[in-house]
């Protein structure tokens, strides 16, 4: 068509985790766009400010060295050796309200892609979508994609 340029992919798609299974099948259908579009892939771990408050009241200071670490383990255990060879991956830590900070991980990463899962890892919110993935679908500039509880038996996504 004249006068519109062709969608050229994904570029970069970030996705945020809380360490709960419906997360890890996020990140799992992430890995899969980025590879399938070559994209860069953002894993963005938001830490609870009361968390890393007590911590430092505790003086234990490496509370972001340790949930580097942790979501370094979780980004292994959820993709193939194969899979994190491929794609360009970086994991981020960072502190603060989940949904304003993976919008604004979203904006310096220049995401033109977030997935996140339906539900997050905090029970008392998972009445029908968590109330992250919510805020995110509400006040997010690109497009979120939801990815809804695993159903029954396997339903891995598949790169190309």
């Amino acid at each position: 068509m004249i006068g519109r340029r062709q969608w050229a992919g994904f570029q970069s798609v970030l996705c945020p985790i809380d360490f709960s299974e419906d997360s890890r099948h996020a990140l799992e259908y992430a890995a899969v766009v980025a590879l399938d579009t070559k994209a860069r892939l953002h894993v963005l771990y938001v830490s609870d400010p009361l968390l890393v408050a007590a911590a430092a009241a505790l003086r234990n200071r490496h509370i972001h060295d340790q949930s580097a670490r942790e979501l370094q383990a979780f980004i292994d255990a959820t993709l193939p050796p194969a899979t994190r060879r491929r794609v360009a991956l970086t994991a981020l830590v960072l502190a603060g309200n989940p949904a304003d900070q993976i919008l604004k991980a979203a904006a310096r990463q220049r995401a033109d892609l977030i997935v996140v899962g339906s539900h997050g890892a905090n029970a008392a919110k998972r009445l029908l979508v968590g109330s992250t993935t919510l805020d995110l679908l509400q006040r997010a500039t690109v497009p979120v994609l939801a990815i809804p509880r695993r159903a029954r038996g396997p339903s891995r996504p598949r790169a190309r």
